[in-house]
């Protein structure tokens, strides 16, 4: 069943990006202001995981993760893509205790008298400009490689959306 389920998956997918400038790509992750995350692998095993991220205090952040599964999946590989996201996106999976401790070290290392008197640095890629957007209707911008385009964005929206009339 799952196999017969795959093969027929591939073909919608086939079918359906025949003329897409827009491939499937084998890792992704998105975050949409404000506080929504998105992580996934292109492949038909492992769920997506879509995280909200609740801030709780100026050093505390709750963090609710959901892991979506194709409806028309057959049982068995919907149990597998939660177990597989689960074994990497949780919080006791291999990659989020990893994240975990990063950013607490970060934390801890922006506490202190040096960070304070050292002003961010947000520069990275200001000197490359946004590709054209793969897909016309889709908002927002695609950087060719990586930079720091979109904390700058995401600072540029927050000012727009506390300062503009609703």
């Amino acid at each position: 069943e799952a196999v017969d389920w795959l093969t027929e998956r591939q073909r919608l997918q086939d079918e359906r990006l025949a003329t897409s400038p827009v491939q499937p790509y084998s890792f992704h992750v998105a975050n949409i202001f404000p506080n929504f995350s998105m992580i996934g692998m292109g492949t038909a095993f492992y769920g997506r995981g879509f995280i909200m991220w609740q801030p709780r205090g100026p050093r505390l952040t709750e963090v609710w993760e959901w892991c979506l599964v194709e409806s028309s999946a057959p049982r068995a590989v919907k149990e597998r893509m939660v177990f597989v996201l689960s074994q990497r996106q949780s919080a006791a999976g291999l990659v989020t205790p990893d994240d975990h401790e990063n950013f607490e070290r970060l934390s801890d290392a922006l506490d202190t008298g040096v960070a304070r008197d050292v002003p961010f640095n947000y520069s990275l890629g200001e000197d490359v400009e946004p590709m054209e957007s793969l897909v016309a209707e889709l908002p927002g911008n695609v950087r060719p490689q990586i930079s720091e385009a979109y904390q700058r964005e995401f600072y540029r929206h927050w000012h727009r959306t506390m300062t503009e009339p609703a």
